[in-house]
C-alpha cells in the first residue's frame, strides 16, 4: 500500500513537471 501511495505521488509530480514544460514551451513559441 505504501508503494502505491509513493507511485501515485511520483505520478502527480511527473504530471506537474510536464505541465510546467508545456507552459514554458507555449511562452517561448514565438516565431
Amino acid at each position: 500500500m505504501e508503494v502505491e501511495a509513493m507511485s501515485a505521488d511520483l505520478l502527480i509530480q511527473l504530471l506537474m513537471l510536464v505541465i510546467m514544460i508545456i507552459e514554458l514551451a507555449k511562452k517561448s513559441d514565438r516565431p
